[in-house]
């Protein structure tokens, strides 16, 4: 087996492309959504839909006339026949101890019991419970899952199309009853007996103890649990075999689609026949490195911002009126009478350049606010803030007593830093601390 362990944003020099390094070919200058086409074990959290960071163009690597490869706010782990590549956060230090914490915040990930850098196919299998509250979420915005069915019925209330031959087999003599049938729309159905059948699966392992604590999967959850009335626990495959010979055909469900496949991953385990089987098809799991910042900068934030969904339709924001310019703010502060706008950056200080101040002076203009502020992981460990003052006036052909800085309109660049220590439970005791000292700063 062959592994590679690269740091997220950057250059990565050696005979990477050589023709027996074949899983780092498959990756390197294809666009994600390509990937996810071809190899479909493979699975970027969150997916394109969801992800307002992310385009098409992005890419796992890409590499220069040099031949080097250079890494991108992409991390995780994919492997392939033997070989395994793991993409760590650059704000680590020698062990991914940031990203676990993210994963364990952001996902629910128990990361003290199942480490990231995974290298065989079985914890690849054993991870996958985590992502079901994800895809659950992504499919339920669609509504429960309805399919018709055929129903017969024998009584008054005739609402369908009269069956004459089984009428007259069960009512002669005529008393008042009509044999009919009808098609209904139908939630206790294969499909959604199989999200319960893997509800019911995750509950009963320990190891993912607190992935279906969310409130609203909760709440997802008890409306699956009410309309699988005919659940039985022996019919489990029973369901899957039914799902597999009957796939979603429907373009409207996609993300319905999605979750069965993942379901029938979770619930099949190892018996499944995964594509990773063969020496050309990847697998594994990739996290956009900003996204993942940006909902653990929400998670602290939440009760003193807002958090704009634009791209998904969510509390979109316009510059102009009659909806004209779309803007993404990352947070909004709920103060109005100290309003804040808040960037989080997943990157460091020195890379925060014109045109991220050019956006932030844009929404402070838009928003009515004063303050913005930029939030970045630092590796350094130091806590620093750097305020910078917007400067007013011209500063043409050497008119320099035109210009002044304005005592009004500030930018602020807060540094979140990464403790440095000696084992994973210190890094989370220091990260709790460092967590309460970031929101006195930002409210």
């Amino acid at each position: 087996m062959t592994k590679w362990s690269f740091k997220d944003n950057n250059l990565h020099t050696g005979q990477y492309l050589s023709d027996d390094i074949s899983l780092i070919k498959i990756l390197a200058n294809r666009p994600i959504p390509e990937l996810l086409r071809s190899h479909k074990n493979l699975i970027l959290i969150p997916n394109f839909q969801d992800n307002e960071s992310l385009d098409k163009s992005n890419t796992v690597l890409t590499t220069n006339i040099d031949q080097e490869l250079e890494t991108h706010n992409i991390m995780g782990f994919v492997g392939m026949g033997s070989d395994m590549l793991t993409i760590t956060s650059r704000f680590d230090q020698d062990q991914p101890w940031l990203l676990n914490y993210l994963l364990k915040k952001v996902l629910k990930i128990n990361t003290i019991n199942l480490k990231f850098g995974i290298d065989n196919k079985k914890s690849y299998l054993d991870f996958l419970p985590f992502l079901f509250p994800i895809y659950l979420k992504r499919a339920m915005s669609k509504g429960l899952y309805k399919e018709y069915i055929n129903k017969e019925y024998n009584d008054s209330n005739v609402k369908g199309i009269i069956d004459v031959k089984k009428h007259i087999n069960n009512n002669l003599p005529f008393q008042g009853k009509i044999y009919y049938h009808t098609r209904e729309f139908n939630f206790d159905n294969p499909i959604n007996q199989l999200i319960r059948h893997t509800i019911e699966y995750i509950n009963l392992q320990y190891i993912y103890k607190g992935v279906l604590s969310d409130h609203l999967i909760k709440y997802h959850v008890n409306r699956i649990i009410d309309i699988t009335a005919s659940f039985h626990q022996s019919e489990v495959f029973k369901i899957i075999r039914y799902n597999r010979l009957n796939p979603i055909r429907n373009a409207y469900f996609k993300e319905y689609k999605e979750l069965v496949r993942l379901c029938i991953q979770i619930l099949t385990k190892e018996k499944i026949s995964l594509e990773e089987e063969s020496s050309n098809k990847a697998w594994g799991i990739l996290f956009d490195g900003s996204w993942l910042w940006e909902e653990y900068i929400n998670l602290l934030a939440d009760d003193y911002y807002y958090h704009p969904r634009n791209r998904s339709k969510s509390d979109p924001q316009y510059l102009f009126e009659r909806n004209i310019g779309l803007i993404f703010p990352d947070f909004i502060s709920k103060d109005e009478n100290n309003r804040k706008i808040m960037d989080a950056k997943y990157k460091p200080s020195i890379n925060i350049n014109s045109s991220d101040y050019h956006q932030i002076l844009s929404y402070l203009f838009r928003f009515d606010s004063n303050e913005g502020l930029f939030v970045y992981p630092e590796r350094s460990g130091e806590a620093t803030i750097k305020e910078l003052r917007l400067k007013i006036g011209i500063d043409l052909y050497n008119q320099r007593s035109t210009t002044r800085t304005s005592p009004e309109v500030f930018v602020k660049k807060i540094a979140f830093p990464i403790p440095v220590c000696d084992n994973e439970i210190e890094f989370e005791d220091n990260m709790n601390r460092i967590e309460i000292d970031f929101v006195d700063k930002v409210i």
